[in-house]
């Protein structure tokens, strides 16, 4: 039972309003914050004890497996571009804006937090193998006291349940950015079209290390919402229809000195997630905004990052040219230009070729530190056309999609070595060939046709 000191009233702006609550007072609820999610597992064993009650009420013996789960409410919002008086209600949120958190999307839509899997030693004395590989002891990880579960707060517990994975960013729609298995590896995906479909995913990497612009959403971008991309070329550049290595956008950079597009990302030591308290009324702590794109640096030994794009000069490729020699990618740290790169280019495939840069950012203290990317045209005559810019650190496997703006279907998908695979479908949106591209050229895999005969 909540006493008056645990309950205050709040608007839809998260602002108090001019009343207060008294002893008297009725209420009706129409939403729980606390509602419980049908149909959900909190924990499941597996026992060959026959006197297992239900509902759940003992501690079961005789148990062969058991796994327990754990759900949060606590979501991250998108940092604001703007700040202060600049923003409005559905703007991307800012460190210090007092808001109402439910609906702003930060609490209230329960989420997979946390699996266990209980481990502890097994009885392989009986000999017989309907009895053999019991554990000698169980502790279960909820425990029911008097009715009222929580979390078993017995030493054994951290020792014997192990845990198997953990979701450690949610944003405020519910998508599971970042998590982590039980040896500590980390896996991500990137959303793009607004923050509503799934443009990559890689394993090793976090979220923040990893960004992919295929320059197909720009449509989708909403100026409303403040909030910027995760991984965008913005600075230079102009976005072009009339070539694409896939989908139908590409950026195009004209020649010359002013020939170039950049982004910059912050360098960091770590991500700090860890929500404080937020007082009354709720304020958004800097801890919980999804920022952009960052390089997160270690502190005593050089990091290692992959950048990969795709290029291609002049109208649909120079036709008797080997290498796209002037278009450039430089990597700038500080402003100072990082000179040990190792590049590889593939051959001309189909009028683009695939630019690798393998680089390192030293071991530092970051404070103020960043790292510009500039895709640069030096040749004075041709256009230059980049797409497909994708950065990851060097020891991940990272995956991204090509999705048409306008139908929405899966175009292409972009391999670990950043390779793609095009999907080709009919008026009638059927899927009817598949190409792959390869460092020898594009390959048709797989084609089918499919009508009715006509009688």
């Amino acid at each position: 039972t909540a006493g008056l000191n645990d309950l205050y009233v709040v608007g839809a702006d998260g602002e108090s309003p001019s009343f207060s609550i008294s002893a008297n007072m009725s209420y009706k609820v129409i939403r729980s914050g606390r509602r419980n999610l049908l149909g959900s597992t909190a924990a499941s064993v597996t026992s060959i004890d026959k006197n297992v009650t239900t509902p759940y009420t003992s501690v079961p013996s005789d148990v062969l497996n058991a796994s327990a789960v754990q759900y949060t409410d606590q979501a991250f919002g998108y940092v604001s571009t703007k700040s202060g008086a600049d923003t409005d209600d559905y703007c991307g949120l800012y460190p210090g804006e007092t808001v109402n958190p439910y609906v702003r999307g930060l609490l209230g839509n329960w989420n997979l937090l946390s699996s266990y899997v209980y481990d502890h030693t097994r009885d392989q004395s009986t000999g017989r193998i309907r009895e053999d590989g019991l554990f000698t002891e169980y502790i279960e990880y909820w425990e029911n006291n008097s009715g009222i579960w929580g979390i078993n707060d017995a030493s054994e517990v951290a020792e014997r349940w192990i845990q198997a994975a953990e979701a450690t960013l949610f944003d405020r729609e519910g998508y599971n950015l970042e998590s982590k298995d039980a040896l500590g590896i980390y896996s991500s995906i990137l959303l793009g079209y607004n923050n509503t479909l799934k443009i990559a995913e890689a394993v090793n990497a976090r979220y923040y290390e990893i960004g992919f612009d295929g320059f197909e959403d720009r449509a989708y971008d909403d100026e409303a919402d403040c909030t910027d991309p995760h991984f965008r070329f913005v600075d230079g550049g102009e976005l072009s229809s009339f070539t694409a290595h896939t989908g139908r956008y590409s950026l195009m950079v004209v020649g010359g000195e002013a020939g170039s597009a950049s982004r910059t990302s912050e360098i960091v030591n770590s991500i700090d997630h860890n929500v404080s308290s937020h007082g009354k009324p709720y304020t958004v702590q800097s801890q919980q905004l999804i920022d952009q794109h960052k390089i997160i640096a270690s502190t005593t030994e050089a990091t290692k990052y992959v950048l990969t794009a795709w290029v291609q000069q002049g109208y649909k490729g120079l036709n008797d040219a080997i290498s796209y020699e002037d278009a450039t990618i430089d990597l700038k740290l500080n402003g100072t230009l990082i000179t040990e790169v190792e590049e590889h280019r593939s051959n001309i495939i189909n009028g683009w070729q695939r630019v690798e840069l393998i680089f390192e950012i030293p071991a530092m203290v970051a404070s103020s530190d960043n790292l510009e990317i500039l895709l640069n045209n030096e040749g004075d005559a041709d256009v230059a056309y980049w797409d497909d810019i994708r950065i990851q650190p060097f020891n991940s496997e990272m995956v991204s999609y090509v999705i048409d703006p306008v139908s929405l279907r899966l175009w292409a998908t972009l391999d670990s070595r950043n390779f793609a695979t095009f999907y080709q479908y009919d008026e009638e949106g059927s899927l009817v060939r598949i190409i792959q591209e390869t460092e020898k050229g594009r390959v048709t895999v797989q084609e089918n046709r499919a009508g009715i005969k006509i009688q």
